[in-house]
């Protein structure tokens, strides 16, 4: 049985921002930037490329790409921050205030990818820069990757405002994903408007990213994905498995069947058949204690070298009511499973839930023990009241080797439901005196509840704080490993660019506060249990994280009355950079206030009227200096 599932809103660290139309799903992914190489475009001003004898014909893509249900092998770039699957857009830039898109106005490209459109003047016009637009087909049948460079272009009416962004095109995949390496505003020039979605060609659909449809916004080291809905064939991002549970937002979350050996999983894209390794080494299954349960293959229908469902099976039935934790790794073969868009994330955990088992809860009470005939033992029971009959399998009698005794032996079964006695024979009563019991043996479950046993680690951020972008510290925690009397637990991180593992503390508690790094890129974190006298380690799962960059910027008005508005000085984006220093002059240059730690706490109401000077010194970023003027 397979479970076909919709991705989740709010992966704290994967999908941290996502919108959603009826056409296109809008998903942010992790920052990773890509090559700026390619064919380069000496553009000038408000104008669409190819030109000349070109200029009907287009650029090849090189590939087939379906695009709101329509096949093209042909775009056109404009020098706005766009690359449309038409000719005849309009090249010029207007957003009028509150018109967004959707739109059938002639002011708006259409059938097009807006990286965002926004009126960029290429460097070309403005000095004796080289060409500052590339575009090239990259990598081979059926992986190749269409790559549209706006690389430092400036702004009309802000020269000195630079922006780089891409457009990455998939071949066979149709997903579309925008990288932005630096987009600031230009408000001196139609109020910074801009628009950062896709077009349909009618002018009557659109995919927006939130809260960038015709209004000024920055955006830096930010990636998003276009993933077309149910139009174009193949089209699903390559990091979960499809999901229909969205109250759990921070996995995907697959749901098994009670006693079955099976886990069906549906995948939102194809893999490469030859990437999955049929022996199930390709993933790890955990119950809730961090316990392996273990995997005997994976079958999956092939066709061309793809799948999209995989069907774990295991060597023993799911027989708890409980959700597991299925981690994705690299498989014994050495490889991670992968496709066009390259390897799935490792480590990247799903939830298996688990529902309607059968719950047996009353013990079986024995009622009495009879000597019968001074030569045999008759031992009854009760009949539970919440047995369902069709679990069980046979009652085990024990009896212990003395009274009191810890060594007991099973000397009897009844394989009757109804029958709620047994008498043994050839036992001498008159020996000793002994303990009994029974036990109900069910289909499915072990006879007894299960001992203390070794686990894996499963590493964990309960408070979600990892994924957020922001700096400070994350509170870890992990489930004790018991196979160990008192392990040592050594916390790890690496670049994921690179993966050199560096030791940041030890611990022999399951939790440790973490301080996250400072540089913008994407990090692992992992949690190794150390045996203290033979060096032996248990590793972890990794987690993944993505450090944000955010500009800091002074608002240069403060009203400091008591309306709740403007009334504090703010800095804006100071809260990613803690133990910022930020200081105020008069316009006779005397400091009028300094923090250290400014947390755009603090109102000038003992201040005059009139203009002061600002400095920030931001923590890895230097200076910010701006006006600041305040009005009483």
């Amino acid at each position: 049985m397979y479970f076909r599932i919709f991705l989740s809103l709010a992966f704290n660290f994967l999908l941290s921002g996502i919108a959603f139309s009826q056409n296109y799903s809008i998903q942010q992914i992790p920052f990773l930037p890509v090559s700026t190489l390619g064919t380069p475009l000496s553009m000038i001003d408000d104008a669409v490329y190819p030109q000349g004898a070109l200029a009907p014909t287009g650029f090849d893509i090189g590939f087939d790409f379906c695009f709101y249900g329509n096949t093209y092998n042909k775009f056109w770039i404009g020098s706005n921050g766009w690359i449309s699957f038409s000719p005849n857009q309009t090249s010029t830039y207007i957003i009028p205030a509150g018109v967004t898109i959707p739109s059938t106005s002639a002011n708006y490209p259409r059938n097009c990818i807006m990286g965002p459109f926004e009126d960029w003047l290429p460097a070309s016009e403005v000095g004796p820069t080289p060409a500052n637009v590339f575009w090239e087909t990259r990598g081979q049948a059926p992986c190749r990757q269409l790559v549209v460079t706006f690389l430092d272009v400036s702004f009309f009416q802000c020269n000195t405002v630079i922006g780089t962004f891409q457009i990455i095109l998939y071949e066979g995949l149709n997903i579309i994903d925008n990288i932005i390496y630096a987009k600031p505003s230009c408000p001196t020039w139609q109020g910074g408007r801009a628009i950062h979605g896709l077009h349909n060609l009618p002018g009557t659909l659109a995919a927006v990213v939130l809260n960038r449809n015709a209004i000024p916004f920055t955006a830096f080291s930010e990636a998003w994905r276009f993933t077309p809905q149910n139009m174009c064939p193949s089209v699903t991002d390559t990091i979960r498995f499809l999901t229909s549970d969205t109250t759990i937002t921070d996995y995907s979350v697959v749901e098994a069947a009670c006693y079955d050996t099976t886990i069906g999983l549906k995948l939102n894209t194809n893999v490469f058949c030859n990437t999955v390794d049929t022996l199930g080494s390709d993933f790890r299954l955990y119950d809730h204690e961090g316990r392996l349960v273990q995997i005997k293959k994976v079958e999956f229908p092939c066709q061309n070298n793809d799948t999209d469902t995989l069907t774990l099976v295991l060597h023993e039935p799911l027989i708890y009511e409980e959700t597991y934790f299925l981690v994705q790794r690299i498989g014994n073969d050495g490889n991670t499973i992968s496709n066009c868009i390259g390897q799935r994330e490792n480590f990247d955990t799903a939830l298996v839930v688990v529902k309607n088992c059968y719950k047996y809860s009353d013990p079986v009470n024995v009622t009495n023990v009879s000597v019968v005939n001074n030569e045999s033992i008759e031992v009854t029971w009760d009949y539970p009241d919440t047995l369902d009959a069709n679990f069980f399998q046979k009652y085990v009698i024990y009896v212990n080797d003395s009274l009191n005794g810890q060594n007991w032996f099973a000397l009897a079964e009844g394989f009757n439901v109804s029958d709620t006695s047994v008498v043994i024979q050839n036992y001498n009563p008159e020996i000793e005196r002994r303990d009994w019991h029974v036990r109900l043996k069910l289909k499915y479950y072990p006879l007894s509840a299960p001992g203390d046993s070794g686990s894996n680690i499963l590493l964990k951020n309960p408070d979600a704080t990892l994924f957020n972008g922001m700096r400070g510290s994350s509170r870890l925690s992990w489930n004790a490993y018991t196979e160990w009397a008192n392990p040592t637990y050594k916390v790890f991180e690496a670049k994921a660019e690179d993966t050199i593992w560096n030791l940041v503390g030890s611990t022999s508690d399951t939790s440790f506060v973490y301080e996250k790094q400072r540089t913008p890129i994407s990090y692992l974190i992992k949690v190794e249990a150390e045996n203290n006298f033979d060096e032996r380690i248990s590793v972890s799962n990794y987690l993944k994280y993505t450090q944000e960059q955010r500009d800091v910027s002074i608002i240069n008005v403060v009203t400091p009355n008591g309306d709740g508005a403007n009334d504090k000085l703010y800095i804006q984006g100071l809260d990613f950079y803690p133990n910022s220093t930020v200081k105020l002059f008069n316009r006779w240059g005397q400091k009028v206030y300094e923090s250290v730690d400014y947390k755009n706490d603090w109102s000038p109401t003992t201040l005059e009227s009139g203009t002061y000077f600002c400095t920030v010194d931001v923590l890895d970023k230097g200076r910010v200096e701006g006006a600041v003027q305040i009005i009483k």
